[in-house]
């Protein structure tokens, strides 16, 4: 069986109501009855996504507008990368591998337009169920973090310093490294959720292909839609101090670094055994940027660029302003947060 994917899918209705439904279950899985969330899925082709606490009496409710166009994006660009069979060896069959300028567009219809050049590339049904897999991931990802920056008190606290919202990709009313701060904090919850869902819920091993039911697969799975997220979506790679210090969130690689130590960090106190396979998968899977530039379809320069410049005396510096001024903000969150927070910096983020 071959099969031609289409990002229609997940305009069609029944594709939003599915993810109106992982809404509702990650909210219940984290929260319970908390607090209430409202979701809509807007269509303006920017990536979009904002959150706003609504007026309310007793429990407190939220609404988060997503953007339809993130969605057809990311889908679209794990449809490209996938099509190259060098990732996740053995799962599945693609007929050839896509070949277009670049995945770093300012808008999915521009992807979209550079793909209709390309001949048609066809998946079997395993290739597919891969694509699929790793979307959700994605998917599951970018919706905790959301979550998170309501969980964790960040959205309320902003509404009583007199914000009217929180908009990602904007520092809104915060400085820049206040802000990357408590990004950091939202990605360090989320990895850490991540690998205790993966490793402590056998339930969740239902809906993982087959062949990546082992634990190794499992963190090549994790650290891939880490770099999907971090590097291919419109990202914030940098080479100097003063584009990292403009930006909302920390770079691309400051991100994956923070995930990956608080992921790290899990395992050492709760799963040492696992700690150095994860170690060993964290180092084999920067191969993803080898095989990327083979493809010619994401700027590798600027990925180490901004890798190199990370890794630097100035990058780690930066790093460590961060997680310096999270020790900062861990009180002023706290009176508003339901879930608990990163931990403190030199305390195993």
């Amino acid at each position: 069986m071959t099969i031609l994917l289409n990002s229609k899918e997940v305009i069609s209705n029944g594709s939003q109501q599915h993810f109106l439904k992982i809404v509702d279950f990650l909210i219940h899985e984290l929260l319970g009855d908390n607090f209430e969330l409202r979701s809509n899925i807007t269509n303006n082709d920017n990536f979009r996504i904002s959150i706003s606490g609504l007026p309310s009496v007793g429990k407190k409710i939220y609404q988060i507008n997503y953007d339809i166009s993130l969605f057809r994006i990311l889908y679209d660009i794990l449809y490209i990368v996938l099509s190259n069979e060098r990732f996740f060896q053995g799962i599945g069959k693609s007929s050839g591998a896509f070949s277009i300028s670049t995945i770093e567009v300012p808008s999915w219809a521009i992807l979209d337009a550079a793909m209709a050049n390309n001949k048609p590339i066809f998946f079997d049904k395993e290739r597919k169920e891969l694509h699929d897999f790793i979307y959700t991931l994605c998917l599951h990802f970018i919706i905790r973090h959301e979550i998170r920056h309501i969980a964790n008190g960040h959205i309320d606290y902003l509404v009583n310093i007199k914000k009217n919202g929180f908009v990602e990709g904007f520092t809104n009313g915060l400085n820049s490294i206040d802000s990357q701060t408590i990004e950091m904090d939202v990605d360090s919850c989320v990895a850490v959720g991540f690998l205790n869902g993966f490793l402590t819920v056998p339930e969740q091993l239902t809906h993982i292909p087959i062949k990546l039911q082992n634990t190794e697969s499992i963190f090549e799975s994790f650290l891939f839609t880490l770099k999907i997220l971090f590097y291919c979506l419109p990202s914030k790679m940098v080479s100097r101090v003063q584009e990292a210090e403009i930006l909302s969130h920390p770079n691309s690689t400051l991100r994956y670094f923070y995930s990956f130590t608080a992921g790290l960090s899990y395992l050492q106190e709760f799963k040492p055994e696992l700690s150095e396979l994860f170690g060993r998968t964290y180092q084999k899977t920067w191969s993803f940027f080898e095989i990327i530039e083979d493809q010619k379809i994401l700027n590798t320069n600027k990925v180490w660029d901004d890798y190199n410049w990370s890794m630097s005396d100035e990058g780690q510096d930066h790093a460590n302003r961060i997680w310096d001024n999270w020790n900062q903000w861990i009180p002023l969150l706290k009176p508003y947060a339901i879930l608990k927070l990163a931990p403190p910096a030199g305390a195993g983020l």
